[in-house]
This record gives structure tokens, C-alpha cells and sequence, in this order.
């Protein structure tokens, strides 16, 4: 089994200074060990500035500084931009082989699980290949997916090899001029990229199922620039049944059926999910979020409100891979969504090596 040394990259801006020194604190520890090779923040140009105690406390722990200037926030995408800046900065110090953590300022990952993946050849090798070809050398971990919009990964931190994570930054601005795809689901832009090319239905989930209508574009868009009608509860309660009975409509759609199949066999292959082998293993912004445990045998169960991470989110995320290998493994308890989604994975991965 070989062990080697992993490089962390943290981005963006200092967001949570407190939680941003104690986990600094664990790297650097972890890097006494032999566990942890190069510490690297990539920020703008006096960001640091604000905070000179932090400052000094990374550069007297030999952190690696990396100041660029700042893009600026774009209205439309949010900050991918700067996100994919940041982290282009900061790859290009580390070593192509290398394994790389990148995360941000208000995460807290629990250095038990860090060093578990000093074995990343081991944890992350791909095992089952994609049909049509296999995008990464090695799979990438996330803490968390979304069960009903494919690509809609964790950005807040992953973990994987650096040539892999090159794949993970692009400028594509049909997302914005084609898709509509708003700042909130600026994940989808970020993960779904690399598998494009070898999966075009994808370009459905972008399309008729992804973008945000131009009507509710420009009713969000009204509303907070006076006061944000979503900040009452009846509005999230209204949002949150129209998301729901959208859903229960989507599950039926023949097209809908072959971008899940697509999503599911590239997450099986490509990713790593798991969030729970320690105790707080992830913690964002100084909070342990809330996991709410899916039906890993009868997969029907999982798309209903009960599920949704928060109230009124909309929003169902797997924190684990056990429905992922119950679905492979042709495990699920037999349903009629099941079954139907059984046969769009088979049929999606025959007409790809065929």
C-alpha cells in the first residue's frame, strides 16, 4: 500500500478566522507527521491585509501565500469565477501526481479523515469504468450529492489528484448565455463539464430541466431589489411544493430517466461520497450540517419532501455510497421507477461501448 505525502489547497476569501486557524492548526500538526506535504492559500490581493494576526500566523507556519487580483463577483454566476481563479492559482504550484485537498476558509474537515486518505491510490482507484472511457485517473471525493440534479456536487471542499481536479475549472459561458444556470447551482457548472462530451443527455438536465425560467429570473431578481419575498415562510412553503410536484412529473420523463442513468453510473465510477467515517468529519461555516439518511433498498422513497436536507430547500442529498451500490449492484428493492431506471442505465451504457 503506498503512502505519500498530500498537499492541501485552501481558496478564496478568509470567510471564518477562528475555524480557518484551528483547522490550520491541524495541518500543520499533520504535517509534522509526515501526512501532509505543502500548505497552500490562494486569496486577492489584500484580503490578508484585513486580518495581519492571520497573516503572520501563516506566514510563521510557512504556509504558502498565493495573491492574485480579485475578478470581482459576476451579478449572474456568483463567484465561480473567482472560485475557478483561485483554484487554477493554486494547482499550478502543485505537482500534476500529486493529491490535493481543496477547500476554503470556513470548512473544517477532521484531520482523522485527512490522514485516512494518505491511501488515496487505494481508496480513490476506479474500479468500475465509465463505458465510454474514463474521464479522471483516479475518483474524487466529495462529501455530498444531490439525488435529483445530476452534477450538483459538493464544492465547498473534494479531494483528489491534482491532474484530475484540472478538469474541474473552466470560463464556459453558455451556462449563463444558454442554460440560465444561476449562482445556486453553480456546482453543476464545475462537475458536470468533463462528461459532457461523452454524455450529451447531460446537456438535457442543463436545458429543460437545469435552467432557471426567465419569469422566476426576473421575480427573484424583483423581489430583492425591494425585500426578499423568500424570506417568508409561505413563499419558501410554496417554492418548495412547486419543486416537489415539478419532481414527481420529472420522474416520469423518458429523458429525465437517461440523464439520471448518466449521473448515476458517472457517480458510481468517478466519486468517492462519504461524509460520516469520523465524527464531524465536515463542518462548514462553524456548523455540523444536518444529514438526513436516505433509503438506500427502495430508492422511491428517497424523492419527498421528508428527505430534503432543510426545510423548504428543495434540495435531497446522499452522504454515502450504499444507494449508489444497491442501484450496481441491482440490490433495490424492485419498483416501478426502479425498474424503469434499471433499464435507462443499461440501455444508456450499451448504446455508449456499442
Amino acid at each position: 500500500m503506498k503512502k505519500e505525502k498530500l498537499d492541501i489547497l485552501i481558496t478564496g476569501l478568509l470567510r471564518t478566522e477562528e475555524l480557518f486557524k484551528r483547522f490550520t492548526q491541524d495541518l500543520i500538526a499533520l504535517r509534522k507527521k509526515g501526512i501532509i506535504d505543502n500548505i497552500i492559500f490562494s486569496t486577492w490581493i489584500g484580503e490578508l491585509a484585513k486580518y495581519p494576526e492571520m497573516h503572520s500566523f501563516l506566514k510563521k507556519n510557512k504556509v504558502t501565500i498565493i495573491e492574485n487580483e480579485e475578478p470581482g463577483i459576476d451579478k449572474k454566476a456568483g463567484s465561480i469565477w473567482n472560485q475557478m481563479k483561485s483554484m487554477s492559482a493554486g494547482l499550478k504550484y502543485i505537482n500534476p501526481n500529486k493529491f490535493v485537498l481543496k477547500t476554503r476558509t470556513d470548512v473544517y474537515i477532521n484531520p482523522l479523515f485527512i490522514e485516512k486518505m494518505k491511501n488515496a491510490r487505494q481508496i480513490l482507484k476506479i474500479t468500475n469504468n465509465l463505458p465510454g472511457g474514463n474521464i479522471f485517473k483516479y475518483k474524487i471525493w466529495i462529501p455530498w450529492y444531490e439525488l435529483t440534479v445530476p452534477l450538483y456536487l459538493a464544492d465547498e471542499c473534494f479531494f483528489g489528484l491534482c491532474d484530475d481536479l484540472k478538469n474541474l475549472i473552466n470560463y464556459d459561458r453558455t451556462f449563463d448565455t444558454k442554460y440560465n444556470i444561476y449562482a445556486g447551482k453553480s456546482h453543476v457548472r464545475r462537475f458536470i463539464y468533463p462528461f459532457l462530451k461523452n454524455y450529451p443527455i447531460l446537456y438535457e438536465s442543463l436545458g429543460k430541466y437545469g435552467s432557471e425560467k426567465k419569469i422566476k429570473t426576473l421575480i427573484r431578481k424583483f423581489s430583492r431589489s425591494i425585500f426578499d419575498l423568500e424570506r417568508f415562510k409561505i413563499i419558501k412553503k410554496i417554492y418548495e411544493l412547486n419543486k416537489f410536484k415539478i419532481l414527481k412529473n420529472q420522474l416520469k420523463d423518458e429523458i429525465y430517466l437517461k440523464c439520471l442513468a448518466a449521473y448515476y453510473t458517472i457517480l458510481n465510477s468517478h466519486f468517492y461520497i462519504d461524509s460520516c467515517s469520523f465524527p464531524e468529519q465536515v463542518i462548514f461555516r462553524e456548523h455540523n450540517p444536518p444529514i438526513v439518511e436516505l433509503d438506500d433498498k427502495n430508492i422511491d422513497n428517497n424523492f419527498s419532501i421528508k428527505k430534503q436536507r432543510l426545510p423548504y430547500g428543495g434540495r435531497i442529498y446522499g452522504y454515502n455510497e450504499k444507494l449508489l451500490k444497491n442501484i450496481f449492484n441491482k440490490t433495490l428493492e424492485e419498483t416501478e421507477f426502479s425498474n424503469k431506471l434499471m433499464q435507462a442505465i443499461n440501455k444508456s451504457n450499451n448504446s455508449i461501448t456499442n
